[in-house]
């Protein structure tokens, strides 16, 4: 079986909701942020800065839609109340004791016979008695809040056994929950104490509810509804919630009439209601009355209270990006602008005048309101924000303290770097953000090194930088100038550069030049350097002495091997030298201004290299670590007698010789890293009592002898690894309550030789020197870890929809609004027709890969629009056409509903004369949806057809003309883009993928197509054809298609599936049971990836098969299978194939986990969906995601079947053949203990023979009927339905799986 893992590389950015109050502590102010399934706790800080500082983060089973904050009055902190998208609720609170949050209830409100609405809404009552929940059309949940003896969602005391959340199968009578009779399908469970009495789904007259609150100051809860009726016209109708006979009912009370632009109620002091929306604003009083006045709001965003007591000022942000303040008074509200901001998805007010400001369409914002106007330069982002508006031109009330990066919405993507002649690191480029804050997001993997500083230099082989000067500063000198040097060593000789740096001096002003002569040796190469007594003094080894100089060059000592034999390795660390001559190693001290040699040893075979360092910063080297040339092994010796500790430390493998070595300390943990001359990185982790092993690994970094140097990046500890795929080494975050885990960062900087930390220097703080082939550059790292994202802002309202990248240049793709007739870009504006004048148009421009600056820029027609690009290479008659990119278009006329026309056009990059030229057009019958080139063709999707074009000979004459400086229309003279064939799909086509011949179609309703390619060429003639193979028969809504590559060769034997009695038990089952091998397709069929409108993966595959008819001939017929099913969460915008990582085999998994494609989602998650090709190995990893999904609590408590189940409007089943990444790899982060419990099943904490038997009967029942779950043949994987002992079923042990999940985290 071949699952599919997939994991989020960026997790989700987009805030959908956010809270504050004292949620951690009775005096902390905390915001809470929901980001799709993620939950942030964060504390403000109680200083000036009000910063945000993070408490925790945590995953719920679910995509969380809503959240509130409540405080009931006799709680010294607050509860949060969770509500998901597939309508579960969940009130948590936070454990004081264990710093930990613990579910108090959670529930479900589900009902089989109402229509879904929109988008659920909820409202808390002020006084917390109570809080609804809009769902369905129609129906209103109330949940009353309160201490009751009947605790209808109450969780058991012993749910939780040990840390782990007992499965309901496995529980004993004592812990299962008695179920009662509920309407719909609610269940109920969970929570160690509870303030929720009940639910009643109560029905309603109003079936479009817009938005609802409750009043406030009423003796009794009112809930207002703003709702629309049958005329189209917008109400607002209060009801009074009253108990009958124990039962809750709503009686309907006073209403009002509002606007068709009213959105948002929000409720107001003394039992009245205030209604916002489009340019709206309206107060309906208690008594009937009702006030209303115009405002400048666009359609309203979000809302909030800065004084959450009076009630009297409440924030307002609108899609224009404006925040306004209302003040609510005895008189006539008054609205103020105060400023710019992103377009909010939510507001919420944390405390001294700080606000935070959620988004999804561009970042996040932590704010604070000021009385007197702030000059845009200090108000930052929103500043920048008003003058990309040109809504304020003084100044701001609006100040921005922090910002929160965001990439929602991700509508489209080009992975680059991979098979495009760039670095074999892929990088994304992905079209993010809306209206005033769009911008290209370049997402990259692992560390980049921004250079600051270069000089050509060839033939340097090794690099050190010393310090010199600084507070113990030769008498002679009487300067207090800091010189920094930088020893180049070669293959005969050695180049010292240096420059000397004040106090003041920035990165600009230093002049790196070569040291005059002196005592340094030059006439040969260098093996070690250093600075010594706070860079008072300089150590250099060669081959030949060890010399001891004072900082301004002079000789001060030197030391010379009595046998006059070369130095073969050294290595120094301030006044501690150890050095090789052969297999001698000596230990050589700076004892007063002397070099001293203190001890000797003799090892088993010559050394191939050495280090001497601390395990703790500032304090002298206890160790000394020794490579050998022979015996595959590391030596660590005890300083001053070089005496050996304990035993080496073997290095196994096939032959790798030892050529670089570092002890050092991450995270608390003692290591000694070992690099060999194939790429590969031994890690040695030793424990703190001793020098015994506590755990080795190896791991493949590049296919050149690795150098690795320690450096400090603010303020942490961090090791370079340079190789020709370099990487940085460095310890993971950690709470105290699990061990830091090694962690490794791809750097973006090919064939890095060798690297010198530039310590101590004043102009280039926390700067790297770096040795790439023929330059000798200074860099400053980026922050450590995995992903960077920069951003490059785009003009306000200038969405971009595509971008694809072509070698030198990006191409984009964007669409702008027309607010009125002067913003008309074309010369023709005048002449159109009032009542057809186009709202938007479409542009196409290049932009350069370096600067992203725009260097040529197209205007498409009037009402047309951009729909897909791709960049190709045309195959004409003449030649190739090279730097090619096709756009296609869609022409919507007004009154038209749907595109009647659209437009291929050619564009022609010249990279010489930077010019963008327009070589080709084809006119389409309809909108130009997806192109992707072809074997120099192009395929496109023109409406419900699927075409294959050709750069053919022109049979028209073409147009040329000039646009401006660097466009010109100049069609081919002798080629036109001619249709060579097609083939009609279903209704409208919207994506499309490649697979070799195979062409899979995505459609808007009807799910996927497959098309084979063919072609007759003969010297004469060619014939082209799209035969039409399968399709899948589900309606599904589709938004992306991705081909998966078939698994490799040498992979297939390892894809067979297991021997049933393993998984079910007797061999006699077997006659109960579906042909078990027919429920597994060959590893060598096709597969592909589709996403739906609901959130859903779903993975198809094309099997070929042969029946007979009754006339005896064999026919071959091609069916597309489902496979696998599984709901991200999340809508999938565009899926491309493609790598964040480089192609580098695990030495103890190779070529098992192939990360194949890169999806972008409407959330701002970019992920990678990888094929495990190991049958045994996906087994453990779905071993693994079940235990940790069923025994592992999260907040909610929610059920993980339930939020992974493939979910739609036709039909609702479980997920499977799907690996979730992002649960898996925080297997990791777990402690020890719990890592062996969640392998182990539970260990001794379950009934082992209840658990084993449970699991049979699971899968067994689950066998048996897949059949009528999944349909005919659809179900192909062998589930792991229930928690099972993975050691005792697969036989591998904790540290194995440990290993095989650290493995999966290198691919991404």
């Amino acid at each position: 079986m071949q699952y599919q893992y997939v994991v989020s590389a960026h997790k989700s950015s987009s805030v959908v909701s956010a809270a504050s109050g004292a949620f951690v502590s009775p005096d902390s102010r905390n915001l809470l942020i929901s980001r799709g399934s993620r939950l942030q706790v964060m504390r403000q800080q109680q200083t000036a800065s009000g910063h945000l500082d993070p408490v925790n983060e945590y995953t719920v089973n679910g995509h969380l839609h809503h959240m509130e904050f409540l405080h009931p009055a006799d709680r010294s902190t607050g509860y949060l109340l969770l509500v998901s998208s597939k309508r579960q609720f969940a009130l948590v609170a936070w454990d004081e004791v264990a710093q930990n949050m613990v579910t108090e209830s959670t529930g479900e409100f589900i009902e089989r016979t109402g229509r879904p609405s929109t988008r659920p809404l909820v409202a808390v009552d002020p006084m917390t008695r109570m809080f609804a929940v809009n769902a369905y059309q129609g129906i209103v949940h109330l949940f009353p809040m309160g201490k009751s003896d009947q605790q209808q969602f109450a969780v058991p005391e012993d749910y939780l056994v040990g840390g782990l959340v007992v499965p309901e199968y496995l529980r004993t009578t004592e812990q299962q929950q008695p179920t009662r009779g509920r309407r719909g399908k609610n269940r109920e469970h969970m929570a160690k104490s509870t303030d929720i009495q009940g639910v009643s789904a109560l029905y309603v007259d109003e079936l479009k509810i817009i938005d609802m609150c409750f009043v406030r100051d009423a003796a009794t809860p009112q809930l207002a509804i703003l709702y629309e009726d049958a005329d189209m016209m917008r109400r607002v109708r209060v009801y009074q919630v009253t108990r009958v006979r124990g039962e809750l009912q709503l009686v309907a009370q006073t209403s009002w009439t509002a606007t068709t632009a009213a959105a948002r109620l929000v409720a107001l002091p003394k039992g009245a209601v205030g209604v916002l929306g489009h340019a709206y604003l309206a107060v309906c009083h208690a008594d009937g009355k009702t006030s209303t006045m115009a405002t400048g709001f666009a359609d309203v965003c979000g809302v909030c209270w800065v004084d959450q007591e009076q009630r009297a000022r409440l924030l307002v942000a609108d899609s224009s990006g404006t925040l306004t303040l209302v003040a609510f008074g005895d008189s006539v509200p008054e609205t103020s602008r105060l400023g710019s901001v992103p377009v909010a998805s939510c507001l919420t007010y944390v405390g001294d005048g700080c606000v935070f400001v959620g988004s999804h369409c561009g970042d996040s914002l932590l704010i604070r309101l000021h009385q007197q106007l702030v000059p845009l330069e200090t108000a930052s982002l929103g500043g920048a924000l008003a003058r990309k508006t040109g809504m304020r031109e003084s100044g701001s009330f609006v100040e921005t303290l922090e910002a929160f990066s965001n990439l929602a919405p991700v509508v489209d993507l080009c992975v680059v770097g991979q098979g495009q002649g760039q670095k074999a690191a892929g990088s994304v480029v992905a079209c993010s953000g809306l209206r005033t804050t769009p911008a290209l997001r370049m997402v990259r993997n692992g560390v980049g090194v921004a250079e600051i500083a270069g000089t050509e230099l060839a033939g340097v082989l090794r690099v050190w930088a010393l310090a010199m000067g600084g507070s113990q500063m030769d008498v002679d000198n009487q300067t207090a100038d800091r010189r920094v040097l930088v020893v180049a060593s070669m293959a005969a000789h050695t180049m010292v550069l240096g420059w000397t740096e004040e106090e003041e001096d920035s990165g600009d002003s230093v002049e790196m030049a070569e040291l005059a002569p002196c005592a340094w040796v030059t006439n040969e190469p260098t093996l070690a350097a250093a600075a010594a007594s706070d860079g008072c003094y300089a150590v250099q080894a060669t081959v030949s002495a060890v010399l001891l100089l004072d900082n301004s060059g002079r000789l001060v000592s030197r030391w010379v091997p009595a046998s006059g034999m070369k130095i073969s390795a050294a290595s120094v660390y301030g006044g501690q030298i150890v050095l090789a001559v052969g297999a001698t190693v000596h230990y050589v001290e700076m004892q007063a201004a002397t070099l001293v040699c203190v001890a000797t040893s003799v090892q088993p075979a010559d050394v191939s290299c050495l280090d001497i360092h601390a395990w703790e910063p500032g304090r002298q080297a206890t160790h000394v670590a020794v490579g050998l040339w022979a015996g595959q092994s590391v030596h660590l010796l005890t300083l001053p007698t070089l005496a050996t500790t304990s035993h080496p430390l073997v290095l196994p493998g096939d032959g790798g010789l030892p050529r670089s070595i570092l002890q050092c300390t991450l995270g608390g943990t003692r290591y000694v890293l070992v690099g060999l001359g194939d790429g590969r990185l031994h890690h040695f982790a030793l424990t703190q009592d001793g020098f015994s092993v506590a755990e080795h690994k190896c791991v493949t970094l590049g296919t050149h002898p690795l150098a690795l140097t320690p450096f400090v990046s603010r303020g942490a500890l961090h090791v370079f690894a340079a190789s020709d795929h370099s990487a940085v080494l460095f310890a993971s975050a950690t709470d105290g309550r699990r061990p830091a885990r090694l962690m490794y960062a791809n750097v973006d900087a090919m064939d890095v030789g060798c690297v010198a930390a530039l310590h101590g220097s004043i102009a280039f703080p926390d700067a790297l020197c770096l040795v790439s082939p023929g330059r000798l550059w200074i860099g400053r790292p980026d922050p450590v870890q995995n992903l960077h994202v920069r951003t490059h802002a785009l003009p306000a309202w200038a969405e971009p929809v595509r971008v694809a990248f072509n070698q030198s240049v990006y191409g984009l793709a964007t669409v702008h609004p027309i607010d009125d007739a002067s913003e008309m870009p074309w010369g023709a504006s005048a002449s159109l027709h009032p009542d057809k004048r186009p709202v938007e148009y479409g542009r196409f421009s290049v932009l350069d890969s370096q600067s992203m600056e725009v260097v040529a820029s197209l205007l498409l027609d009037p009402f047309e629009q951009p729909q897909s690009l791709c960049a190709v290479s045309l195959q004409g008659a003449a030649g190739t056409l090279d730097n090619v990119f096709v756009l296609g278009t869609s022409v919507v006329m007004p009154g038209d509903d749907d595109a009647r026309s659209g437009r291929l056009v050619v564009f022609s990059w010249d990279t010489s004369g930077r010019r963008l030229s327009v070589v080709g057009e084809f006119s389409a019958a309809g909108a130009v949806y997806a192109v992707e080139g072809f074997r120099g063709m192009v395929l496109a999707t023109v409406a419900n057809r699927l075409l294959l074009l050709g750069w053919q000979s022109r049979k028209q004459p073409g147009v040329h003309k000039q646009v401006s400086s660097h466009v010109y229309i100049a069609h081919d003279v002798d080629n036109e883009l001619v249709i060579l064939c097609s083939q009609q799909t279903q209704i409208a086509a919207l994506s499309l993928a490649i697979a070799g011949d195979f062409i899979v179609v995505g459609d808007i309703l009807a799910s996927a197509s497959l098309y084979h390619y063919q072609n007759d060429i003969s010297d004469t003639d060619a014939r082209y054809r799209l035969v039409p193979l399968a399709r899948d028969a589900a309606g599904v809504w589709t938004t992306a298609i991705g081909a998966v590559p078939p698994p490799l060769a040498h992979n297939h034997r390892g894809l067979l599936p297991p021997i049933i009695d393993d998984e079910t038990g007797p061999a006699g089952e077997r006659q109960k049971l579906p042909s078990y091998n027919d429920a597994f397709l060959p590893p060598s069929c096709n597969r592909y990836l589709v996403s739906d409108a609901y959130h859903n993966i779903i993975r198809l595959a094309s099997v070929q098969t042969e029946h007979q008819p009754a006339d005896g001939a064999n026919i071959q017929e091609h069916r597309l299978v489902v496979e696998g099913r599984w709901h991200l969460g999340d809508q999938i915008n565009v899926i491309r194939p493609g790598s964040l990582v480089m192609d580098i085999p695990d030495p103890e998994f190779p070529d098992c986990f192939r990360p194949q494609l890169v999806y972008g989602t409407l959330n701002g998650s970019i992920g990678v969906m990888a094929s495990v090709e190991n049958g045994k190995l996906g087994r453990i990893l779905d071993r693994l995601q079940v235990n940790m999904a069923q025994m592992l609590p999260t907040p909610g408590l929610w059920s993980y079947q339930s939020w992974r189940a493939y979910s739609s409007d036709k039909r609702d089943c479980d997920s499977f053949g799907f690996l979730d990444g992002d649960l898996i790899e925080g297997f990791l982060d777990l402690s020890t203990e719990m890592q062996q419990l969640v392998v182990s099943g539970g260990g001794a904490l379950l009934d082992k023979e209840r658990r084993d038997e449970a699991e049979r009967l699971c899968k067994l029942e689950y066998w048996k009927s897949f059949s009528k779950v999944e349909g005919e043949a659809e179900c192909r994987c062998l589930a792991q339905m229930a928690v099972s002992d993975i050691c005792q079923r697969e036989g591998v042990s904790l540290d194995f799986v440990k290993r095989l999940v650290e493995s999966l985290t290198r691919l991404h």
